[in-house]
């Protein structure tokens, strides 16, 4: 199982680290993100508590533990992590959204 980070490619999307609410009420699509990052995932994830926590996991590494090869700014909100079979989750203000 694999993840990829996503982040706004525009700096002038109108809701670059914006929250989810918002971004889904200007038009919120995939096609305005890039990938930056893609790893294996090597945690369970097979309960509702263990996917947030890896969610959480992964905010962290990506914002204190970048990776030599990571192109991307430090995951922020607006930055979407997609895990296979999973889905795609919006870091939002406080915690992720599956978007649906």
């Amino acid at each position: 199982m694999n993840y990829k980070i996503y982040q706004i490619e525009n700096k002038d999307c109108p809701y670059m680290f914006l929250n989810y609410d918002y971004a889904r009420a200007h038009g919120l699509r995939l096609s305005d993100y890039k990938c930056v990052y893609a790893g294996d995932v090597d945690q369970d994830i097979s309960t509702e508590a263990s996917l947030m926590n890896y969610l959480e996991y992964l905010f962290d590494k990506f914002n204190l533990f970048h990776p030599e090869d990571f192109i991307g700014h430090s995951l922020s909100v607006s930055d979407i992590i997609y895990i296979d079979d999973v889905g795609y989750f919006y870091t939002d203000m406080c915690g992720f959204k599956k978007i649906e």
